[in-house]
C-alpha cells in the first residue's frame, strides 16, 4: 500500500511515461482500487488498442473482477488480432479454472502444447505443471512436470532434480530414488550433495 500512496502522488508528474503508468495500474489492481484500475485500462484499450500488455492486464482483471463475458470477448478478438500466446492460454486456463472447470484449462493447454513444436514444448510443460499445482491438482502438475522433465536437453538436470523432490514431496519416494540413482550413474555432477 505504501508503494501504491507514493505513485498516486507520483503520477501528475510521470503520467507521460508509459512504463510508470503499467507500474501505477499494476499496483492498484493488486492493492488498490480494482474498479479504478479497469476504468483506466478500458480507456488505454479504446486508446492504444494495439498495447499487448495492457490487453492482457485488462483480461486479467476482469477474471478477478468476475466479469467472465467482458475477459472472454477481450480475449477471444485478441487471439484473433494478434495470434495465440502463452499468456493467452494461461489466461483462458484460468477462466475456467475460476469456474471449476480444471478438466477445460487442461485440455485447452494439452491442444495449445500439441499445436507447438517438438522443441519448444518443454517450458509449456513446465507452466502447465505450474497451474496446475497452484489450483491443487498435483497428479496433473506431477505429469505435465513428467512430460517436461522428458525433453529436458541432454546434459541438464534441473527438472530431473525438481521432479525427484516434487515426487519426495507428494510422498512417491521410489520413484524420486529411481530419477536421484540415474543422474548419479549418469555422473551428473553434485556439488550440494542433492543427490545422495
Amino acid at each position: 500500500p505504501e508503494a501504491l500512496e507514493l505513485a498516486r502522488r507520483s503520477e501528475a508528474s510521470a503520467r507521460q511515461s508509459s512504463r510508470f503508468m503499467e507500474m501505477l495500474l499494476g499496483l492498484e489492481a493488486q492493492v488498490g482500487d480494482r474498479e479504478e484500475a479497469r476504468n483506466r485500462r478500458e480507456k488505454m484499450l479504446a486508446a492504444q488498442p494495439s498495447n499487448m500488455l495492457n490487453r492482457v492486464s485488462l483480461i486479467d482483471l476482469y477474471i478477478t473482477l468476475g466479469q467472465r463475458d467482458d475477459a472472454m470477448g477481450l480475449l477471444e478478438s485478441t487471439r484473433e488480432e494478434f495470434g495465440q500466446s502463452d499468456t493467452l492460454v494461461r489466461l483462458e486456463a484460468r477462466w475456467y479454472a475460476e469456474a471449476n472447470e480444471l478438466e477445460t484449462s487442461r485440455r485447452i493447454y494439452a491442444a495449445f502444447i500439441a499445436e507447438t513444436p517438438p522443441d519448444e514444448r518443454l517450458s509449456r510443460y513446465v507452466d502447465l505443471s505450474r497451474f496446475m499445482f497452484g489450483r491443487g491438482r498435483s497428479r496433473w502438475g506431477l505429469t505435465a512436470l513428467q512430460q517436461a522433465a522428458a525433453l529436458e536437453p541432454e546434459g541438464q538436470y534441473q527438472l530431473d532434480r525438481l521432479l525427484a523432490a516434487t515426487l519426495m514431496q507428494y510422498g512417491r519416494a521410489s520413484e524420486a530414488y529411481t530419477i536421484l540413482e540415474d543422474l548419479l550413474d549418469a555422473g551428473v555432477p553434485d556439488a550440494d550433495d542433492q543427490l545422495k
